[in-house]
């Protein structure tokens, strides 16, 4: 088998991700606004900044749900005592499991410190409010229902994106926190090869296993 060839094969397998719970269908869903976000984020014209605040405004309404900041704290602190059980064990590479359980620990805190509901302040902002509402509706945005928006997204690029940043930044600690979350869970195992035949592909879950 040559380079070019085994380069085809690899192209030809997709990663599929199961959640087995909302809470972690949530953060999937966060890390894929936030993803896109990025990718519109630094863009120079008016649909890359339209693009970028309609995936903002999307994140609060996922951050919508009242008890996020709970399971998070819950489930990054369950991956600090997990790990925490190493730290006397031979063979494990200390300085990257206390270098993980620093991050965990300082994630933990920094979620313990957000007042009130995550983001409030965007919330309270009457601008994304008023966005919000409007961008429910088809073609949502349009300069005679929303002369505000329509005013900000004929500003210069560099002040745009400024803005953009600005609001991004309110919502660093969640997302933070649910990369970490992920990372930690997607590198707790190792992927499996499997072949759906005709489309199809059905496995039971292994009791013994803690999903």
């Amino acid at each position: 088998m040559n380079k070019l060839t085994l380069e085809v094969l690899i192209m030809e397998f997709i990663t599929y991700e199961q959640p087995l719970n909302e809470h972690i269908r949530v953060c999937l869903r966060l890390e894929q606004l936030f993803v896109q976000v990025q990718h519109w984020l630094h863009g120079t014209n008016t649909w890359d900044s339209r693009a970028a605040l309609a995936g903002i405004l999307e994140v609060l309404n996922v951050l919508d749900r009242p008890d996020l900041k709970t399971r998070l704290v819950k489930e990054l602190s369950r991956f600090s005592a997990q790990l925490t059980r190493y730290t006397e064990t031979p063979n494990v590479d200390h300085s990257k499991l206390n270098s993980v359980l620093l991050e965990l620990n300082q994630t933990i805190e920094q979620l313990h410190n957000l007042q009130g509901r995550i983001a409030q302040g965007l919330r309270d902002n009457d601008f994304l409010i008023s966005i919000r509402q409007h961008l429910t509706n088809p073609g949502g945005g349009c300069s005679f229902d929303a002369p505000a928006y329509h005013y900000w997204i004929n500003q210069p690029a560099s002040e745009r994106i400024a803005q953009l940043k600005l609001w991004l930044d309110s919502l660093k600690t969640v997302q933070f926190s649910i990369n970490l979350m992920l990372r930690l869970i997607r590198q707790s195992n190792s992927p499996q090869w499997r072949q759906a035949t005709s489309g199809f592909y059905q496995a039971a879950l292994d009791a013994n296993i803690s999903c």
